[in-house]
């Protein structure tokens, strides 16, 4: 978020000949890009934890519909309804989407999270019990 901040001092620095349109320019684009960056860390997780409980394609899933298709599908829509701003959204309207499509992961499967802790709880504490009874 520094970068939304000092948006303005990085554009008097790389424009030398001081045109307004292009500081204010920079400035907008800058809050309207720099929202994706609080959605892109639920996404990275989200990805992350299920390539860590071996669920690869799911992975794969929430991967591609942030990385590729979100962005692509965004960037030929949202230009035409809104026009310039449009562009600057594509990104942060991909990442909401991929959220809302992570959370729906995340809660589709939560019954085999539940199941496989509880599996997981009864080798260990099943083989407990039965080394104590002997």
């Amino acid at each position: 978020m520094s970068a939304v901040v000092y948006m303005g001092t990085a554009t008097l620095v790389m424009n030398s000949s001081g045109l307004a349109v292009l500081i204010s320019s920079s400035r907008l684009s800058s809050w309207l890009f720099g929202f994706s960056f609080l959605l892109s860390g639920f996404n990275i997780f989200a990805s992350g934890f299920f390539t860590a409980i071996s669920d690869g394609r799911t992975s794969a899933i929430a991967s591609f519909a942030r990385n590729f298709a979100g962005i692509v599908i965004f960037l030929l829509v949202l230009p035409k309804l809104i026009g310039f701003s449009g562009v600057w959204l594509a990104v942060p309207a991909a990442d909401l989407a991929a959220v809302m499509l992570s959370a729906f992961l995340l809660y589709e499967q939560r019954n085999s999270f539940v199941t496989l802790r509880l599996e997981r709880c009864h080798k260990k504490y099943g083989r407990l019990s039965q080394a104590t009874a002997k």
